[in-house]
């Protein structure tokens, strides 16, 4: 009786929940394609790189949501993380030459400690602009050996055309998530990648903004709960003996 139960339970939380599925949020990644003008950290001149931000998709990852103030139009419109108890921008900084795990800057009690990274959307020049790094400390990668602190990108865009914004910023998935495509460096703003000794300069190419759909947290909890609850039951319907299966 308590596994028929059970199961009419787990039968009629999935129904309501294919019945009512909740919405996807927006995965936002940027890949820079960059050429180094000079040899540094690995990065040879004249070939080409590619490097990857990806955007938070919790805006509640860290102290609240993003909330960097108000904007106005023409303005650089920049979402900024400052302190370790800011909003995390950056879930993943990846790319060619790099080694290791982007990992969230943690040392705290004073600002020159924390970690500094924002993402800027601009009617100006440049119309990009990708940091992520710490002050003083590294982000869990290394280039040739060497521990990185700043991995920066710049540059306008052909086509990349960001809408003006008045008041307050929005969610920047939200505001970036009309905007996917590749567009061609017209005016590169040099890109660096600052080691704690030794640095790599470049100039940009490209930019692919990306965006994909990413399962809302409620959404993956309601399927474990889905298949805990079969699990359980799976493990209360016994086998029949060998005795009972002669009879």
């Amino acid at each position: 009786m308590k596994s028929k139960f059970l199961i009419v339970n787990v039968v009629t939380i999935l129904t309501f929940w294919r019945g009512h599925p909740c919405p996807a949020q927006s995965q936002i990644s940027f890949t820079i394609n960059a050429t180094p003008i000079a040899d540094g950290l690995g990065y040879v001149t004249g070939q080409n790189y590619n490097f990857v931000y990806t955007l938070n998709t919790d805006p509640t990852t860290g102290n609240g949501p993003f909330q960097p103030g108000t904007a106005t139009a023409g303005a650089n419109y920049q979402w900024i993380q400052e302190w370790v108890m800011d909003p995390q921008i950056w879930t993943s900084v990846a790319g060619d030459g790099l080694a290791g795990t982007w990992t969230q800057p943690s040392a705290g009690g004073t600002q020159s400690a924390d970690p500094y990274s924002y993402l800027t959307a601009s009617s100006s020049s440049p119309s990009l602009s990708l940091l992520g790094g710490a002050d003083l400390s590294d982000v869990g990668l290394t280039a040739a050996g060497i521990p990185v602190k700043w991995i920066w990108f710049a540059a306008d865009f052909t086509g990349l055309n960001f809408a003006a914004i008045t008041g307050t910023l929005p969610n920047p998935n939200a505001y970036l998530a009309g905007y996917a495509g590749s567009y061609a460096a017209n005016n590169s703003i040099t890109g660096w990648i600052h080691g704690v000794s030794g640095d790599a300069v470049f100039t940009v190419n490209s930019l692919a903004l990306t965006v994909t759909d990413a399962p809302e947290p409620s959404t993956v909890a309601m399927s474990a709960i889905g298949f805990s609850a079969l699990l359980v039951f799976r493990r209360q319907k016994k086998p029949r003996s060998i005795k009972s299966v002669r009879q």
